[in-house]
């Protein structure tokens, strides 16, 4: 189980460095525009896009902690 947990947390950090910057280079390259409105977009959608791929392998453990967090808010505030 924590070696499951190390694997999906190197997996997390993996994808947070390498998706943005490999989503930069084909959303640029597919507008390739060098406008700046579109410059500005392109740098809007790659970390939207990495924050829902992440969300989504993370998603169990978000959940698990939402529900621990609902029973036991009092202690942790």
């Amino acid at each position: 189980m924590k070696t499951r947990r190390k694997i999906v947390g190197y997996f997390g950090l993996i994808i947070y460095i390498i998706l943005p910057i490999l989503l930069n280079d084909l959303i640029a390259k597919f507008f390739n525009s060098h406008n700046f409105w579109v410059l500005n977009l392109v740098n809007l959608i790659a970390p939207t896009l990495t924050s829902i791929v992440l969300i989504g392998i993370y998603w169990p453990i978000i959940k698990d902690k939402w529900q621990d967090f609902k029973t036991n808010w009092r202690k942790y505030l």
